[in-house]
């Protein structure tokens, strides 16, 4: 059975390697990356995933994100410690708080939970996505956005951004299939 699946694997990177010129890989925000595919086929237009990352960057505790915490935790806003700590999510920020000794009252915020860090909620409202969005988020010619899970299933909502695009169907949608 291993081997029946070593040879799945490779008979799929083959078959990617045929399709895809280049892929590009960059952090889009803290849980969110960014992969831009290039096809070979001429009349395929480059194309961009952003994909969720449950776990995102995990960047450690410098002194100065402490000085920030000591001098802003106790009374600023969370939207203001998360501005200025923009790759930690609330709960982090709290944790480490607790761990300098430092109290502060509870204020609920309006906008961003516990677990959304600064990066992650501005690249939400950039590309007009709910901050406590999980799914794979897939762009067409800067034109349309289709999340993976809508293309399974066969759906297509799509959210037009410039109405001069081109409206033809995706090159991910046969190669998404292969992989199903």
């Amino acid at each position: 059975a291993r081997r029946q699946s070593e040879k799945g694997f490779v008979e799929k990177k083959e078959f990617v390697n045929l399709l895809v010129r280049k892929a590009v890989l960059s952090v889009a925000a803290t849980h969110w990356i960014r992969l831009d595919i290039h096809w070979t086929h001429p009349a395929w237009p480059c194309e961009t995933l952003f994909i969720y990352r449950r776990r995102g960057e995990q960047k450690r505790w410098t002194e100065e994100d402490r000085t920030i915490i000591k001098a802003h935790y106790e009374q600023a806003a969370r939207e203001t410690l998360l501005s200025l700590l923009p790759n930690k999510s609330w709960s982090a920020i709290k944790r480490e708080a607790r761990s300098l000794g430092l109290q502060r009252q509870s204020r609920p915020s309006l906008l961003i939970d516990e677990c959304t860090t600064w990066s992650d909620w501005q690249f939400c409202q950039a590309k007009g996505i709910a901050p406590n969005a999980r799914d794979t988020i897939y762009e067409l010619l800067s034109c349309q956005t289709v999340t993976i899970s809508s293309l399974h299933n066969g759906e297509r909502t799509l959210k037009e951004q410039d109405t001069k695009c081109d409206k033809s169907r995706s090159s991910l949608t046969p190669l998404l299939s292969f992989f199903a």
